[in-house]
């Protein structure tokens, strides 16, 4: 990984598509759908009904919040999640994750 280069924005800003990313991570069955959002079951606290709120936020970016236990994030910390991976401990692998499902292999390749 080069220094200064925004792994984590480049990686957050490509994935804008709530659909895209809980399919990638196999968050689909039971999903609803809103208004430009989708409702699945959150991986944080095994939901056995959709609680858990990927939208697009303001910024373009994935936004995440479960309205059953209030955990909250962006799509790094829902791909962290869902591979059982620890954000801060485990940072380098969740950006290569999120690079993989964004199809930005590049990133790394450089």
């Amino acid at each position: 990984m080069k220094r200064n280069v925004d792994y984590a924005g480049e990686i957050r800003r490509s994935m804008t598509d709530p659909l895209k990313l809980c399919a990638s991570l196999g968050l689909t069955k039971g999903a609803q759908r809103g208004h430009g959002y989708l409702l699945v079951n959150c991986p944080a606290h095994g939901d056995r009904t959709p609680s858990l709120s990927v939208r697009r936020a303001q910024d373009g970016t994935i936004a995440i919040k479960c309205h059953g236990c209030q955990w909250s994030g962006d799509a790094l910390t829902l791909i962290a999640q869902v591979f059982g991976l620890d954000i801060r401990s485990n940072f380098k692998e969740v950006l290569l994750k999120g690079a993989e499902i964004a199809g930005l292999h590049q990133l790394f390749d450089e």
